[in-house]
């Protein structure tokens, strides 16, 4: 890595870059190539709730309006190991949970009813429904500029949709370091997001992770 992989000039002292002391003598690290007398500072800590109850959880099935018991598969049709009787890899996992972290990848993710085979799904997803699993509004553009003839940047969408960090986790750091609070207002845009406060979404979310607890096979 070299200096302008994280500044594109020298940095003599931090009031040439208005950010943290620590990025400061990370960036002279990567210039001198000399090992810091510095260590991070780990008893920081923020308390984003403060007493508050935590905002739900919210499953796939439940952002997306797809039935609990189904399944999503990320890596399309996987060879059987024999030793197990099991697709190969990963990349399967239940609606009726908190999905893992988005990555390009899911451009291609298929849905399907759990009886129906590894990556033999019906219901493939919009760039609408993957940016809302990261906290994006349905009607947020997402943009691509071809570079290519018929380019339709399918995965170069979906590769911008995975990159940033959620709005529900930037706007409880942003509000830490600008001293304002988030909880109310990001807890309006969740629930207004995945439609929470529609009859019937508690007892939903209830049976949710009752399901999950039985997929995982947590009792």
């Amino acid at each position: 890595m070299t200096s302008s992989s994280w500044v594109r000039g020298p940095v003599a002292g931090s009031a040439d870059f208005p950010v943290a002391d620590d990025f400061h003598n990370y960036a002279r690290t990567v210039r001198t190539g000399r090992l810091p007398d510095w260590t991070p500072e780990l008893n920081r800590r923020i308390d984003p709730y403060q007493g508050r109850p935590a905002l739900p959880k919210v499953t796939v099935a439940a952002a997306l309006d797809l039935p609990e018991d189904w399944w999503a598969d990320t890596r399309g049709k996987r060879g059987i190991n024999p030793a197990t009787g099991k697709p190969k890899g990963g990349g399967s996992f239940p609606l009726a949970a908190v999905g893992p972290c988005v990555t390009a990848p899911w451009y291609a993710i298929k849905f399907r009813p759990a009886d129906v085979p590894q990556g033999e799904g019906p219901h493939t997803i919009t760039a609408a429904d993957l940016g809302a699993l990261v906290g994006f509004p349905r009607d947020k553009q997402w943009v691509h500029i071809p570079t290519r003839k018929n380019s339709r940047g399918v995965r170069n969408v979906a590769q911008m949709i995975a990159d940033p960090v959620s709005p529900l986790i930037g706007a409880a750091v942003s509000a830490a370091v600008q001293g304002e609070d988030w909880y109310e207002p990001t807890a309006a845009y969740q629930a207004a997001l995945y439609r929470l406060h529609r009859p019937g979404a508690d007892a939903e979310r209830q049976e949710s992770h009752e399901r999950h607890a039985q997929l995982v096979g947590v009792r």
